[in-house]
Parts: structure tokens; sequence; C-alpha cells
């Protein structure tokens, strides 16, 4: 799907209009032609759902690095304490949320 899949069905009626269509689609097999089967037709949206999501993840992370950014900017690591460090560094990879749990349960102090 080149289309994003949250724009294909923004609204409510995009997805029964996109039903629609998916009904009265008709594919190809070995020269003969036929409507999409009900499981085909459940796969096609299954899948555009599972692209929503990711694209609605994607979207999440990409605010919260933008937002992190704005705040962590013109900031030293030297000023910020170890649960500044923590949240900062949770939520965006699981490398990030690795360190951030190391940090976390470590008992040391930091002396950079």
């Amino acid at each position: 799907m080149k289309r994003s899949a949250t724009k294909l069905v923004e609204k409510e009626e995009d997805l029964a209009k996109l039903e629609k269509q998916l009904d009265e689609a008709v594919v190809e097999e070995n020269g003969t032609r036929r409507k999409l089967t009900k499981t085909e037709k459940e796969e096609i949206l299954d899948e555009l759902g599972e692209q929503i999501e990711k694209e609605k993840l994607q979207r999440k992370i990409d605010k919260k690095y933008k937002d992190f950014c704005k705040k962590w900017e013109n900031i030293s690591l030297l000023k910020l304490t170890k649960s500044e460090i923590i949240d900062a560094l949770e939520g965006y990879t699981k490398h990030g949320d690795e360190v951030a749990e190391l940090l976390r349960t470590i008992r040391c102090s930091m002396n950079f």
C-alpha cells in the first residue's frame, strides 16, 4: 500500500466506502475473473489496520523525538540528574529502554 493507510480511511465513511469497493473488486486468476473471497477482504482490512497502527506509532515516536530534541537541545548531560537521563531515554527505542533500565538498576554514581 503506497498511500498512507491513515489517509485512506480517515473517516468512518471512508472505511465503509473501502469495504464496498472490496465487495465489488474483481481479480483475474488463470484467465477467469472472480470476486474477492471473504477471507481475502478480511486479510486486506487486517493489513490496513496493522499499517494504520504502525503509522500512529511512528507519528507518536516522531513527535516524542522532536519534543525530546527541543527540550534537551542546549543542555549538558553534566547538568542532568540520573532520573532525568532515565526518563529521557525511555520510550524511543528498545536500546534506549535497555540503557534506562540499566541506569535504574545499577547502584553507582555517575561521574562524568
